[in-house]
């Protein structure tokens, strides 16, 4: 639980464009007593070195030792432990000066050893030879580390560790032959950052290369799942409420998971609505190992980075929007197939008289629907100074009567419904009369009593049934963790994780074919995702039928 509540902390500061890495194989450690304003925290992530950490943020090595006391051996960091960076000082110190503190304290501390390697190549403009698929081989050398090899080369590390996967599962040894892949471009430019390319052959058949993933088995200490979330979580310098609350619900799973024993890396990255955040994020490399990407979720900066996915086929979630990438497999859309929206609803006009209430704002498709599917069906405008007892006069008494409540205004709904129930009241029981609704009623917080009282139905993906003992169970963990009840958007989180994380552990990187009958426990409706097409996108094909009893039950079909 100290691992959210550190989490809180870092939700509620000011530098969401920091990237945070969450190892649950580790426990949290302590956060320090800094003015939140002045520093950052940055969480270690596999492969950084302390060079890496002070490169990236310009940063003095005496300044981070300061800031830091209990960093008594800068050669030992552990992942996920915390270092505050001093915002002041960030962009301070350029490379040689790093480079020439860490030599200090080498020679002051351990004289008898190396030189890092992650500052021997700086300067480096030896050529690189590069294969007909576009690789540079690079034999290992004692000493070497993969972030010594990625600087040398201009590569991420994560982009190293998934092109030698299978030479990496034991660790870097000396003698092993690495391949690097070198960017199309540079190749056809002939040099990098200076350095000069030479190809091993004429170049004709260079391709970019995808690799190929074999079948893993996450979850565990030595090969935990990598997950990249990609959220708005700010805009224009300000929270996004909806968004840190899908977050806190990941997290909350996150949590459960790591409980139940599974390792799991989380890395949130706030992508702002922008697309230029979106390309920074893919030319870092830095969700290069990612086994998962949940978002973005809006739907233009989605495809961006599906596209990226795409080619290094790794699995992406857009959990809240619909998108168009019709072509991508590795796409699982959880916005439920519209082709199949209404089909549960058809049944509920058999036979009855149904009556559309329109108010000119209406969800035309949610309408044109009912106007197909329903043989009795007329259009009465609404009309809220008609007394509730002379509407209840003109319902005839030989048909079950079902008035459709289509508009896409909360304010506009809630009136319509309060005409309902006591149009519902003067009928006094003697007429059948029940009310479907669109899915967006689920959204609009209607009085849960005036619901029941109408008997009303809708379908819909967001249902919660607060009765549940495992829903009452997770609001009393959300509401001790953050202090409020949890929102539609928090059990949306959850959920996703929950299902994610569940199916990736329990069947390894072949999940995508258990998609159609996979079931875990989750709060909401469950999920059944089912290509659209062979070398498609996997789409959400559940919807489930909520209908809320003048008994005060809810009947889920």
């Amino acid at each position: 639980m100290k691992r959210l509540l550190l989490v809180l902390l870092l939700l509620t500061g000011s530098f969401y464009e920091c990237v945070y890495a969450y190892d649950t194989t580790e426990a949290y450690a302590e956060p320090k007593k800094k003015k939140r304003k002045a520093y950052l925290t940055h969480v270690v992530g596999t492969g950084e070195t302390i060079y890496s950490i002070l490169v990236r943020y310009g940063l003095p090595l005496s300044v981070l030792k300061q800031d830091n006391p209990e960093l008594t051996d800068i050669r030992k960091l552990r992942v996920g432990a915390l270092l505050q960076i001093n915002k002041s000082r960030i962009g301070s110190a350029d490379k040689a000066q790093i480079a020439a503190e860490i030599e200090a304290d080498r020679l002051l501390n351990h004289p008898h050893e190396e030189m890092p390697h992650d500052t021997i190549y700086n300067d480096d403009k030896s050529e690189i030879a590069v294969d007909s698929d576009g690789f540079a081989h690079h034999s290992v050398r004692k000493g070497e580390t993969l972030f010594s090899i990625s600087r040398y080369y201009g590569v991420a590390v994560p982009v190293l560790r998934e092109k030698n996967m299978d030479k990496l599962y034991e660790g870097l040894k000396a003698g092993d032959e690495l391949l690097v892949p070198i960017d199309k471009a540079y190749i056809e430019k002939g040099e990098f950052h200076g350095r000069p390319i030479k190809l091993l052959s004429d170049g004709k058949d260079l391709d970019v290369y995808q690799g190929h993933r074999p079948v893993r088995h996450y979850g565990t200490a030595s090969m935990p799942m990598n997950v990249a979330l990609m959220l708005p979580m700010t805009s224009e310098g300000r929270p996004q409420t909806q968004f840190s609350e899908f977050y806190q619900g990941v997290l909350v799973a996150l949590d459960t998971m790591k409980r139940e024993g599974a390792s799991i890396n989380l890395r949130l990255y706030d992508t702002m609505h922008d697309s230029t955040k979106v390309n920074a994020i893919i030319a870092s490399g830095e969700v290069a190992d990612a086994d998962l990407i949940i978002g973005p979720v809006y739907g233009d900066t989605f495809e961006q980075m599906a596209a990226y996915a795409h080619k290094r086929q790794i699995p992406i979630v857009s959990p809240l929007v619909s998108v168009k990438c019709n072509d991508n497999p590795f796409v699982y859309q959880m916005v439920s197939d519209e082709s199949t929206h209404y089909d549960k609803l058809s049944s509920l006009f058999y036979g009855k008289r149904v009556v559309i209430m329109e108010t000119g704002d209406e969800d035309k498709d949610f309408i044109d629907f009912v106007l197909r599917h329903a043989d009795d069906c007329t259009i009465e405008t609404f009309d809220k100074e008609v007394k509730p007892d002379e509407a209840a006069m003109a319902i005839p008494d030989d048909k079950a009567t079902v008035y459709v409540v289509g508009t896409k205004s909360r304010a506009m709904t809630i009136q319509v419904i309060s005409k309902l129930a006591g149009i519902k009241t003067m009928a006094g029981g003697l007429k059948d009369i029940s009310v479907v609704a669109s899915s967006r009623i689920a959204r609009m917080g209607i009085d849960p009593a005036t619901l029941f009282k109408l008997g009303v139905s809708y379908v819909t993906t967001y249902h919660v049934d607060r009765s549940n003992i495992l829903v009452r169970k997770f609001d009393a963990n959300y509401i001790g963790l953050f202090g409020k009840v949890p929102s539609l958007y928090a059990y949306k989180g959850y959920d996703l994780a929950m299902f994610f994380f569940g199916s990736m552990i329990e069947t390894g990187s072949n999940f995508g074919d258990y998609m159609d009958n996979y079931y875990t426990t989750i709060l909401q409706s469950r999920y059944k995702l089912k290509k659209t097409k062979p070398d498609g996108k996997f789409i959400n094909t559940e919807w489930v039928l909520v209908t809320y009893t003048p008994d005060y039950n809810i009947v889920i079909q």
